[in-house]
């Protein structure tokens, strides 16, 4: 068999006898494809094990709880984009104060989704102003996953003026 005879060619390019030429369409559908790759790659290499979100419950203010303790409810969702299972913990990072899950332990199976609801409770000597500001550590195990940060909506103490005489 003659050397050429299977090709990728045009009809156009066999019944004229041209080679293949590198046009500016060509060149411009490359560097398309050559940018979407690299966009893709980027992605993959930065995408984060894990997607949290931590948001105050809406409609509701704050509880007050004994010994002089306020608490606000929080909705948590994770989602584990691992293959291996998870332990998930809370901390307290900026305050003095703790944090209650409600309901069970947060343990993530792979590729899983869960929903929680869990109370920050803090004294009322820590709320300095109506929304005070909170940083939650979410860790897995000992390894720190994320710090979010967000607040909590409290009763500010009004504090009495001393007068001095004149």
């Amino acid at each position: 068999m003659p050397r050429g005879l299977i090709k990728f060619a045009s009809v156009n390019s066999i019944e004229k006898n041209t080679k293949f030429k590198f046009t500016s369409r060509a060149i411009g559908c490359s560097v398309l494809l050559t940018v979407l790759v690299g966009v893709l790659s980027y992605l993959l290499v930065t995408r984060t094990d894990f997607s949290i979100t931590i948001l105050r419950t809406p409609g509701l203010l704050f509880q007050e709880q004994p010994d002089d303790k306020v608490s606000n409810i929080y909705d948590l969702s994770i989602v584990n984009k691992t293959f291996e299972k998870a332990e998930i913990k809370l901390k307290l990072e900026n305050i003095n104060g703790s944090i209650q899950i409600i309901g069970k332990e947060l343990t993530i199976e792979p590729q899983e989704i869960v929903d929680a609801k869990f109370l920050i409770v803090l004294p009322t000597s820590e709320i300095s102003k109506m929304n005070t500001p909170v940083e939650i550590g979410v860790y897995n195990g000992n390894n720190l996953i994320k710090k979010v940060h967000t607040s909590l909506l409290g009763p500010v103490k009004k504090r009495k003026k001393v007068e001095t005489e004149s």
